[in-house]
């Protein structure tokens, strides 16, 4: 039997071989038959970078300074990640443990922009989950940006939109 990858990194396409089970490939994570992830290495660069966002998100200054650094961060992540041939982004969409850590990234966006609304440095007529929401998936786009200065116009444009109307 093939030794087991990630399922959907390739289609069933070897005889005999079962549903969630792919050829073989290194630098791709393992999985079982259920398509859980077996790959405990990435789970733990995961919780780094959400350690390290926490951090930016937890330092002094007004909410608008902390959330720019955070969303900063996250889209050089994302660059970064991109630069893995895909390893996390199977990680990405696979498992209890990473939906854990998409939730909490999610809820402390979200208690930054809601921090950033009392201090009326983002607007408030979307609701802070909405924009956590559409910060978190405009920033994925960096992962494709060839640049270090894209990225910080993918920020810029991010941010722009948070800004109070008027």
């Amino acid at each position: 039997m093939a030794e087991q990858t990630p399922c959907g990194a390739q289609g069933l396409d070897q005889p005999g071989q079962q549903r969630g089970e792919c050829q073989r490939d290194d630098h791709v994570p393992a999985c079982d038959l259920h398509g859980e992830i077996h790959a405990p290495h990435l789970l733990g660069v995961l919780a780094g970078h959400l350690a390290e966002l926490a951090e930016l998100r937890d330092r002094a200054g007004n909410p608008g300074e902390r959330l720019e650094a955070v969303l900063e961060r996250y889209a050089f992540i994302q660059k970064q990640r991109h630069g893995h041939g895909g390893e996390l982004s199977a990680l990405l969409h696979r498992g209890d443990d990473v939906a854990h850590a998409e939730q909490h990234l999610r809820h402390f966006v979200r208690g930054l922009l809601a921090e950033g609304v009392r201090a009326g440095e983002v607007r408030d007529d979307v609701p802070p989950d909405e924009l956590a929401g559409y910060c978190l998936h405009a920033l994925v786009g960096a992962g494709v940006l060839s640049s270090k200065a894209a990225v910080l116009r993918l920020v810029a444009v991010t941010l722009a939109g948070l800004r109070p109307q008027g």
